[in-house]
């Protein structure tokens, strides 16, 4: 019998928990209260006269801040809980992000809104792997390729010739873009059907982005794209005086490549593909309104990336519908090289094929030719942002900061020398190797006919390089970088119904 004297109740108490108890708190009063509390009248107000400090001191630039910021924030975190949505995020967000440059007051970065994008999904990434410590995706001689080239990217920061090391700061952000979103797209393209969503929303906006470049042509550009053609010289002649249009990205060369690259996975898809006819009509008429516009930019190398990449992969399938659509588009030319009016439009395609007849060529051979000794004499180059616009802003007393270096071959030799350049050719080779190989392994058709795409338009990518800095320029680079992953994944993913 136990003794009772002395025995008290002890009541049934919780132990005392104030991280849950804040977090009770505070989800009484935002959703249940619904800030209709003195709390909400105080954060409210609090909120009311920071937005007004806000833009009473940094004025429309302050304003433009605020509204990003709201918009990013939000963006970033779905990014990083939601991983494959916030790829979709970026990869829109990059159609239209320097096209923004023009109505937004300053010059604000809009890049870094991208930069923290990537860093949003590799973060989301590396949480998900946390738990599942699985690095398989990553395995394929590309990716060896790949982390080749970001340590050599890295070790030029040693470079004993560059002038400083500031340029290398700022210009290394584009060689470590390309891995990053390489990576990101081995996690996530694990699906047939979400790379089919995401090449959708590609061609999506690309036909939208031609649309508006023939309303450029045919009714003239905006009151805002004048402001901004007319800020200097360099603009004005970019566009030729309103002759080149350039659809909302940042000037006519990206846009025509782009119009070219996307009217070339267009033209495989509607080929090869056994889609039902209704949306091969659809993707016809997306493709006749890219190749419209595709003759409003003024893009040379546009007309001359079309016809090589599909030329690979008509070499590369051996199929009679590829042939017969090549054999067309070579009467067509044809047609065109001999009996189309002169028009400046019609002169540019023949000049595509004819290059040394053009002023702009005859430059760029010169530039080689300059530059030539200097690669042959510095086999790590002059280090990595010393030309071009990083070299005239950070090091404009150097010769090499000069050199505008246009094409992306000639730019990576003088900055990284003949070793940088052999490995971004490397790189190159192996992606095309790699998805050559994956069209003759795999066995289902959808399989081929992506791989067939993806090969055609990463070839027509690196040739538009030697002209223009295509894979380190929005959104070339991140179509780049996602098709090299696509190539990679695509082995053990099963196609879809």
């Amino acid at each position: 019998m136990q003794p009772f004297l002395f025995q008290t109740a002890q009541p049934d108490r919780q132990p005392f928990r104030p991280v849950q108890a804040v977090l009770a708190w505070l989800r009484y009063e935002l959703y249940t209260q619904k800030l209709n509390s003195p709390l909400g009248y105080v954060l409210l107000t609090l909120m009311a006269f920071g937005v007004a400090r806000i833009i009473g001191v940094g004025g429309t630039a302050g304003a433009t801040w605020l509204i990003g910021s709201l918009v990013l924030i939000p963006a970033l975190l779905v990014s990083v809980f939601h991983v494959r949505f916030g790829l979709l995020l970026l990869t829109g967000a990059s159609f239209f992000i320097l096209g923004l440059k023009r109505w937004l007051p300053g010059d604000p970065p809009v890049t870094l809104f991208i930069d923290a994008g990537v860093a949003a999904l590799l973060f989301g990434v590396f949480l998900r792997q946390i738990s599942r410590r699985d690095w398989q995706f990553l395995a394929a001689p590309l990716t060896f390729v790949m982390v080749l080239w970001l340590v050599y990217n890295v070790l030029e920061l040693l470079n004993p010739v560059a002038p400083t090391q500031l340029s290398w700061i700022f210009a290394v952000r584009g060689q470590a873009w390309i891995f990053l979103l390489y990576a990101v797209g081995l996690y996530v393209f694990d699906d047939l059907k979400y790379l089919r969503r995401l090449a959708f929303m590609w061609v999506a906006i690309v036909t939208l982005s031609a649309v508006y470049g023939l309303v450029q042509e045919f009714f003239g550009l905006r009151g805002f794209e004048w402001k901004w053609a007319l800020a200097n010289a360099d603009n004005y002649s970019l566009i030729e005086g309103g002759r080149r249009t350039f659809s909302f990205f940042s000037d006519p060369a990206i846009f025509g490549n782009l119009l070219s690259v996307t009217s070339l996975f267009t033209l495989v898809f509607i080929t090869l593909s056994r889609m039902p006819l209704m949306r091969k009509a659809l993707l016809a008429g997306a493709l006749l309104l890219m190749l419209a516009a595709m003759l409003t930019t003024g893009t040379r190398t546009a007309w001359l990336i079309l016809p090589a990449g599909y030329g690979l992969v008509m070499l590369l399938t051996l199929n009679l519908r590829i042939w017969l659509t090549g054999l067309l588009g070579v009467g067509l030319g044809a047609l065109i090289w001999f009996m189309a009016p002169a028009t400046p439009q019609v002169q540019r395609i023949k000049e595509s094929f004819v290059p040394e007849r053009t002023a702009s060529f005859r430059l760029r051979m010169n530039e080689e030719n300059d530059a030539q000794p200097f690669i042959y004499r510095y086999p790590m180059g002059s280090g990595v942002g010393t030309t071009g616009g990083w070299g005239q802003r950070i090091t404009p007393d150097e010769p090499l900061a000069q050199l505008p270096a246009k094409g992306g071959y000639l730019r990576m030799a003088v900055e990284t020398g003949w070793i940088g350049l052999i490995l971004y050719l490397a790189l190159i080779c192996t992606a095309l190797i790699t998805s050559i190989r994956g069209y003759f392994r795999a066995e289902h058709y959808q399989l081929r006919t992506w791989y067939a795409a993806f090969a055609g338009v990463i070839f027509a990518l690196a040739l538009a390089e030697y002209t223009h800095q295509t894979l380190t320029q929005m959104p070339l680079n991140l179509l780049f970088c996602l098709s090299l992953a696509a190539v990679v994944r695509l082995r053990g993913v099963t196609p879809a119904a």
